[in-house]
């Protein structure tokens, strides 16, 4: 199966996502990354990725790994259609 350029381009800009989100999401200072008010991921205190979702409540979702973490954050974000990228035309 051949990929075309904007299959490619795609490809590269989540790996490029996905690493951004990776290396702030592991410093060492603990930052969170929150979109709107009801979507955000960050690290817990015994050091697992913790992402936070509000739909009719609150729910957490716990991982290990953080490229886990982030596909599932960013999977929900695209589900719950959250980001200007959804909301301008």
């Amino acid at each position: 199966m051949s990929l075309d350029k904007s299959d490619i381009v795609k490809r590269a800009h989540e790996e490029h996502l996905m690493s951004a989100f990776a290396v702030v999401l592991t410093h060492p200072a603990s930052f969170e990354i929150v979109l709107g008010i009801n979507l955000a991921i960050d690290r817990s205190e015994d050091g697992r990725f913790r992402v936070t979702c509000k739909r009719e409540s609150w729910t957490e979702e716990l991982f290990d790994d953080v490229r886990e973490a982030v596909n599932y954050y960013l999977d929900l974000r695209d589900e719950l259609k959250l980001g200007t990228d959804y909301e301008t035309p």
